[in-house]
């Protein structure tokens, strides 16, 4: 009998685990969650920036196909106003209004002083958008998308979109944050490879502005976001 009980503990014994194996496996387990767990939530991070900017586009798209079909002429309208008075950006609001569902509107220079100050280049450096670029407007969906519009001396209408609210992260250009512009058929366009008026003063700083072109054309554009 004595035996048989000793043979029974050495069996409990050799199924047990040691506190080495133990402090062993919790360290492997840690190693896998430090490598995979920041790549699963910039994965997830990516693919709702992907959600939100085609989204946004496609309402804007939208809503400029049903503008031009009313009145083939408005991009010829909004541009005949007077620069000086930076009636432009208050005229492209009041144009897609009607045909956004809007929670938030404000116009006039000035009117949006702020509303970028913490966004980043497509690098994470500080943009150089804010002295006088998208601060003439906004207009807030119910989604919270924020298009700021905008107008260059030399020539055409832009929209600087925030495709997931100006209050939620990343804030960057090329991440979040797109300029599209308006052509002379009154379309939405992503052709232009050159940053308008005096934006591109400051092209290294305002890296990332002209990267719909590109989230549109390569499939794996916002995968490959870090």
């Amino acid at each position: 009998m004595p035996n048989k009980i000793v043979k029974n503990i050495n069996n409990k014994n050799k199924k047990a685990f040691t506190l080495v194996e133990i402090i062993c496996v919790l360290i492997l387990l840690g190693v896998i969650a430090t490598v995979t767990i920041p790549n699963a939530i910039i994965n997830s991070r990516n693919t709702s920036l992907r959600v939100h900017f085609f989204k946004a586009y496609s309402t804007i798209e939208n809503a400029l196909n049903l503008i031009y079909v009313e009145d083939p002429e408005y991009y010829n309208d909004i541009m005949n106003y007077s620069d000086s008075s930076y009636q432009k950006p208050k005229k492209i609001i009041d144009t897609l209004k009607p045909y956004l569902r809007t929670k938030e509107v404000k116009t006039g220079k000035g009117s949006t002083v702020g509303y970028l100050a913490n966004h980043k280049n497509f690098n994470g450096n500080q943009t150089a958008t804010t002295d006088d670029w998208f601060t003439h407007g906004i207009i807030v969906l119910n989604d919270n998308t924020a298009i700021f519009p905008d107008f260059a001396w030399g020539g055409g209408l832009f929209l600087g979109i925030d495709t997931n609210g100006i209050k939620k992260g990343p804030n960057k250009f090329g991440y979040d944050f797109f300029m599209l512009e308006i052509d002379k058929n009154g379309q939405l366009s992503t052709s232009r490879n050159q940053l308008p008026g005096h934006l591109n003063d400051n092209a290294s700083s305002n890296v990332g502005l002209l990267n719909a072109k590109d989230a549109i054309k390569n499939k794996d554009y916002f995968k490959n976001l870090k």
